[in-house]
């Protein structure tokens, strides 16, 4: 793992099970941080699933926090951004997305409770999408007039 003082994700392991909880002590935002912290992370399982280093075979992603798994991106922050700022946002989900999209393990999306705006892009981008009955999946963007940035619409 980077030397980075975890803000917003945790890792456990289990054999050849990662668990990464997804926590930043409120509604699990996508804020610009979370994504670079979520894109460090990435990097590091990447570098070792490369190197066959510890035989991970399933990579699970989790929120600790009951009936949420994330609320999306950060309106407030983005609500600050210029048009450029939100293109390099927009691309920085894009790419982070895409990182986990191409994980040579099994990914999967453990979903108990809200699931929204990009956080459903998010999902989307693992390879199973297990939810419980209390799960919710909303894109509430459309109806402020704007369209995901993160690749909700196509994941390619």
């Amino acid at each position: 793992m980077p030397d980075v003082e975890p803000r917003c994700f945790r890792v456990d392991r289990d054999g050849s099970r990662v668990t990464v909880w997804f926590d930043d002590g409120g509604m699990n935002l996508l804020s610009r941080a979370a994504l670079e912290e979520l894109s460090l992370l990435l990097n590091s399982l990447r570098t070792e699933l490369l190197a066959g280093a510890g035989a991970v075979r399933v990579i699970a992603f989790q929120s600790p926090r009951p009936r949420l798994f994330a609320a999306g991106a950060d309106m407030k922050e983005m609500s600050l951004f210029s048009g450029q700022e939100a293109e390099r946002l927009s691309r920085l989900g894009q790419e982070v997305f895409r990182a986990l999209a191409e994980l040579s393990a099994v990914t999967v999306a453990w979903i108990d409770g809200d699931c929204f705006g990009g956080a459903l892009d998010l999902a989307m981008a693992f390879d199973l999408r297990l939810a419980t009955p209390r799960s919710r999946f909303s894109h509430p963007g459309a109806r402020l007039g704007i369209v995901t940035g993160y690749g909700g619409t196509s994941r390619w």
